[in-house]
């Protein structure tokens, strides 16, 4: 027999059923709510991933640069309108258009058109850095131009300060040398009126006399005239003062001649006897290389001093064109004094003339060498006494110090005074294009040149004016008997 259920079992188990489904269709409910809202949450987040990750990616979230963007937004100075809440993408932003009114300027907000315009000056810096003669980096880099070009400009400055140095330089040398010029000039100004009124005074001492004289004939003949048959005394005392007064005019024509002399109207020269004078003759020849003059200490020679010997018969030949090498007074040796005595000194044979040989009674001669006469020279330019194309002032100083060491006289200048002049190499003018001459120091060097070829041809055309005789370094050589030992 089946159980019997009692009624109470069977309401409370239909309640809890009743419980149950209403549960379970809750709890569906809300299943299917939370998952429709999971679905939406995870779409959304689907597509916020998607819209930050087309901005920056999750490597670069932990990179540098979001680093330094958050090191710039702490470090950004007050009143620029960053915080500590500024987002990062907002501090990239006002860096990018920072840099863009930087590279641009302010018109500039748009970033590309700040790099076309940053490319547009690199291809601007490039072009000026080749037209000056600067390489200009092939990058897109501006900075790099713009240092390039920086220090192209500065050393293109200091190259400026120098040139600019170096041409006042060379304009303060140029006003001194004018100044000295002028001095010369004003110099030999007053040398040259000095001559013109001597050569006035002189006239009209002749003028003054000549009407004198005139006068004093007339009075003479007149009184001659009157007297002649009456006196003959009269007459001859006449004649005697006629001949007084020419003795007189006599004197006063050798006044004259001495003074146009003076005024270099009769200047020695080269060619003259007084240089194919002989100092004296060889009167021994003991050796080969040692032969005796008859010059002593009385005629006042030192050792050291040398001669050029000439053959007796033929004498001493005329020196020829002093300016140029066509036959030069080259004589058949030449000698030097190596020990003076009383009436004799001994010498040594320094050179020989091949073919040819010395004996007793050749004569000797020395241009600057002479006991009675000390005569003035003027030395100028640069020489070359051993003969390696290279003439210095150096050698000039040598051929002064000879000079006043055999007793001549040394004159700064040529005037009146001057017996000889003695001129050194010419001075040649270099050449350049006229690109060269761009550069100043040619330029400069060939002002100098020039200027020095002037001063070389003023002494020579002044010497020529004044008929003193010239002579190149070779003759002069020669003329004392000194061309071999230059070399030495």
């Amino acid at each position: 027999m089946p159980p019997v259920s009692s009624p109470g079992s069977r309401t409370a188990l239909v309640t809890w059923s009743v419980v149950f489904a209403i549960l379970f269709v809750v709890s569906s409910i809300f299943a299917i709510y939370f998952y429709a809202d999971s679905n939406k949450a995870n779409q959304r987040e689907a597509d916020f991933r998607k819209r930050y990750t087309e901005v920056i990616s999750d490597a670069d979230l932990g990179g540098e640069a979001i680093t330094q963007l958050r090191e710039a937004r702490a470090t950004a100075p007050e009143g620029s309108g960053i915080t500590g809440t500024t987002p990062l993408f907002q501090m990239a932003l006002t860096q990018r258009d920072e840099l863009a009114r930087t590279v641009a300027g302010a018109a500039v907000t748009n970033p590309a058109a700040a790099a076309d315009r940053a490319r547009a000056a690199l291809r601007t810096a490039g072009d000026a850095g080749k037209a000056a003669g600067v390489t200009v980096p092939a990058t897109d880099n501006l900075s790099n131009a713009l240092t390039t070009l920086a220090n192209a400009v500065q050393a293109r400055s200091n190259q400026i300060k120098d040139l600019q140095a170096q041409l006042n330089q060379a304009k303060q040398a140029n006003a001194a040398q004018a100044q000295q010029f002028e001095q010369h000039r004003q110099e030999l100004d007053k040398q040259v009126a000095a001559i013109r009124q001597e050569q006035a005074s002189a006239q009209t001492a002749l003028t003054t006399y000549q009407g004198a004289k005139n006068q004093d004939v007339e009075q003479i003949q007149a009184a001659f005239a009157q007297e002649r048959k009456a006196l003959q005394d009269a007459g001859n005392n006449a004649q005697v003062q006629i001949a007084e007064l020419n003795r007189q005019l006599s004197g006063a024509n050798q006044q004259i001649q001495t003074l146009q002399q003076k005024l270099g109207e009769n200047r020695i020269n080269t060619q003259d006897p007084i240089t194919r004078h002989p100092d004296g003759q060889i009167i021994r020849l003991p050796a080969r290389d040692v032969v005796y003059i008859n010059l002593g200490q009385a005629e006042s020679v030192t050792p050291g001093l040398t001669f050029e010997v000439y053959d007796k018969l033929d004498g001493i030949p005329p020196v020829g064109d002093p300016t140029t090498e066509d036959r030069l007074p080259k004589g058949k040796a030449s000698i030097e004094i190596v020990r003076v005595g009383n009436g004799s000194s001994e010498c040594r044979v320094v050179r020989t003339t091949p073919g040819t040989q010395l004996s007793e009674g050749d004569l000797i001669a020395n241009l600057v060498y002479d006991p009675r006469v000390k005569y003035n020279f003027v030395v100028y330019g640069d020489f070359d006494l051993d003969r390696n194309n290279v003439a210095t002032p150096q050698d000039a100083d040598i051929i002064k110090r000879l000079i006043t060491q055999w007793g001549g006289k040394m004159l700064d200048n040529v005037n009146v005074d001057t017996d000889f002049v003695v001129l050194g190499k010419e001075p040649v003018l270099p050449t350049f294009t006229k690109e060269e001459l761009q550069d100043p120091f040619n330029a400069k060097k060939l002002d100098d040149a020039q200027r020095a070829l002037d001063a070389y041809n003023r002494v020579r055309d002044t010497a020529r004016d004044l008929h003193i005789p010239i002579l190149n370094q070779n003759r002069f050589l020669y003329l004392i008997g000194y061309y071999d030992q230059a070399r030495r």
